[in-house]
């Protein structure tokens, strides 16, 4: 018995789209990578299940006729059984009228059921049947085909972050980071000075991206600016790596400032970048 796959489903369960934002990926670097992630990760739970995730056919080829009035169709859910062939020892296949068999989509696996008539046994030595089978996320169709007779199936079917070494006052984060702890939406700014005409600067932040990040506070101080006591609460913000933050730069959330102080990649594997920032003015 051979099962061979006649046309592929035209999506896949998950879009790259969905897939970035659960996993918190803003950029589009890694959108060929994801995408084959998704392919293969559909196509594992499909040949462990023997299921069939999204719409798509395929043929079944069977050497013989089993003794018994049905046969079992190894992809689920079934859609329906486009033909069932017959090949004699020469010429073309023989198809099979619908009146002479049916498909029960409701058992578990699914079945092509004889309807009490004797099918003509195929000629060829190998692979006389094939039934036509299309399966479809839930559904299955099945095309049985062999060389005696029969048609086709078709069916549709983290990482842990190291200790900071070398920077004064870091800390290591306590626990592992992954996709989910990346909750808080910032906002990353640069800033961009430009003469005032009078000897001075003027200072206005640009965006540069909006990231998902995780935020944990690491201590805080106060001390006393212009006659006013001024609180200052350092944070740990670990956003996925990219390669242009600098300690010139900023992170913003609504109306909450965050100044860069230090940027590190913690295990050299470009996989996360940890901020060492400072909120002001609190």
């Amino acid at each position: 018995m051979a099962l061979v796959l006649t046309s592929g489903p035209a999506t896949e369960p998950v879009t790259v789209a969905e897939a970035k934002a659960h996993l918190r990926i803003d950029g589009s670097s890694e959108d060929t990578l994801i995408a084959s992630l998704i392919l293969t990760s559909r196509l594992h739970v499909e040949a462990a299940l023997g299921l069939a995730l999204i719409t798509q056919s395929w043929r079944l080829l069977l050497d013989a006729w089993p003794l018994t009035k049905d046969i079992a169709l190894p992809l689920r859910p079934l859609q329906s059984i486009d033909a069932v062939r017959v090949w004699p020892q020469t010429g073309s296949a023989v198809v099979i009228d619908e009146d002479d068999y049916l498909a029960d989509t409701a058992s578990v696996p699914p079945r092509l059921v004889r309807t009490g008539v004797v099918w003509r046994q195929p000629g060829r030595v190998a692979n006389g049947h094939s039934p036509g089978v299309a399966a479809a996320g839930g559904t299955l169709v099945r095309e049985a085909r062999s060389h005696r007779g029969g048609r086709a199936p078709h069916h549709g079917a983290g990482t842990r972050l190291a200790t900071a070494r070398g920077i004064p006052g870091a800390q290591p984060m306590s626990d592992a980071v992954t996709a989910g702890d990346l909750s808080t939406r910032l906002v990353l700014e640069a800033a961009s000075r430009s003469s005032d005409g009078g000897g001075g600067a003027s200072v206005e932040w640009e965006t540069v991206a909006e990231v998902w990040a995780s935020v944990r506070a690491r201590g805080g101080s106060e001390a006393l600016t212009l006659d006013r006591v001024a609180g200052r609460l350092r944070h740990e913000i670990v956003i996925r790596y990219r390669g242009d933050v600098t300690p010139q730069m900023r992170f913003r959330e609504g109306t909450r400032i965050y100044d860069i102080l230090a940027v590190y990649d913690p295990d050299r594997h470009r996989r996360w970048l940890t901020c060492l920032v400072e909120e002001r003015d609190l």
